[in-house]
């Protein structure tokens, strides 16, 4: 092999590499994600996730103190259709969507890398509907008083004035 045909054949083996390396993750090369902390690595571009839950619920996708990077998470149904997103929630930089699922549906999670090229943890977790988590099963308010339990963030209220 001569001089120009081996710089030609190493400059495409290392274009190939560098392909491998950095290529940014797609949708159809998603990380499976599981219940509890995962790791998205935003140096190569976005990083997708796929998740099918087992039950119905509220999933909560969140890097809120897990990390002080800017992150900005998408949540998309199998068609890839947003479902919801968030770039920095009311009290931070980090993310945050919390949304009902159906189980056996499958979702994909993009991290997207627009304002950060780290890598960093967030939670992925499911828990029960209670009423008033949305406007169809919104609580009973009377007039008055009434004592709330916020513990898993907002409720609906409802009232009939009388």
């Amino acid at each position: 092999m001569n001089k120009n045909n081996y710089t030609l054949f190493l400059v495409l083996v290392l274009l190939g590499i560098s392909n491998v390396m950095f290529s940014q993750q797609t949708k159809e090369t998603a990380t499976q994600a599981v219940l509890g902390e995962n790791t998205a690595n935003n140096s190569a571009g976005n990083h997708w996730f796929k998740f099918t839950p087992s039950v119905d619920g509220i999933l909560t996708i969140s890097s809120v103190g897990k990390t002080t990077a800017d992150t900005y998470v998408v949540l998309y149904n199998s068609n890839e259709s947003p479902l919801a997103g968030n770039d920095n929630t009311s009290q931070s930089l980090q993310s945050e969507i919390k949304i009902e699922v159906v189980p056996g549906s499958e979702y994909f999670i993009k991290w997207r890398n627009d304002y950060t090229s780290e890598t960093y943890t967030w939670d992925l977790s499911i828990r029960d509907i209670e009423g008033g988590d949305f406007c169809y099963n919104a609580l009973n308010a009377v007039e008055g008083i009434n004592n709330i339990d916020l513990s898993n963030g907002s409720k609906w209220l409802k009232y009939t004035a009388t």
